[in-house]
């Protein structure tokens, strides 16, 4: 039997499988390295989307905030421009009541009775005054309670004192004037009396 000798050919063969081992490994990592880079650009370029996005989201949640605040303002000033309308509207509309009321506030004033003050506080009215006697100031109540212009007398104080050498009833005393839809309804009633 002849002897071979397979120590070159083994060698020769461990490192052909050497060179498979590398070339695999090496092919392996450029692989890897490749999925590796193509999932780092993919990715980054999703979050760059993702930025521009959020950067155009951002600017458009801005302008509508911006938007929102002007609205806001708009709905200010128009509330205002109500408020001054519903005013100038009531001006406008007391405008002849004022001479009406005074009107009738003359013919309801019984003989023997005067004003010297009276203050206007929204729909109160506080007269004072000098009458002869009491049942004057009573009388001058009852007128006030018929008028279609006032309404609720009462009577804050009265006193007697002396004014020009005679005695005198001091008054004082609160109306309020009805709203519009009350004056309508209510009845005209007895207006006696003459300013003195």
């Amino acid at each position: 039997m002849t002897k071979i000798n397979l120590l070159p050919w083994r060698e020769e063969q461990r490192k052909e499988q050497q060179r498979q081992f590398i070339s695999i490994t090496v092919g392996a990592v450029v692989l890897m390295a490749a999925l590796d880079a193509f999932v780092w650009v993919h990715t980054g370029s999703k979050i760059r989307a993702q930025d521009d996005r959020v950067k155009y989201l951002t600017k458009v949640s801005k302008d509508y905030d911006r938007k929102i605040a002007q609205i806001k303002n708009i709905e200010e000033e128009e509330e205002k421009l109500k408020k001054r309308i519903e005013v100038i509207e009531t001006l406008q509309s007391s405008r002849p009541e004022i001479v009406k009321v005074f009107d009738d506030l003359a013919r309801l004033m019984p003989n023997g009775l005067y004003l010297t003050a009276m203050e206007n506080a929204g729909n109160s009215i506080t007269m004072r005054g000098f009458a002869e006697s009491n049942a004057t100031v009573s009388s001058f109540m009852r007128n006030l309670d018929h008028s279609k212009w006032f309404t609720n007398p009462n009577l804050g104080s009265i006193e007697s004192v002396m004014q020009n050498h005679r005695r005198m009833s001091k008054f004082s005393l609160k109306v309020r004037r009805p709203a519009r839809s009350d004056k309508e309804e209510k009845p005209a009633g007895k207006k006696a009396g003459n300013k003195v």
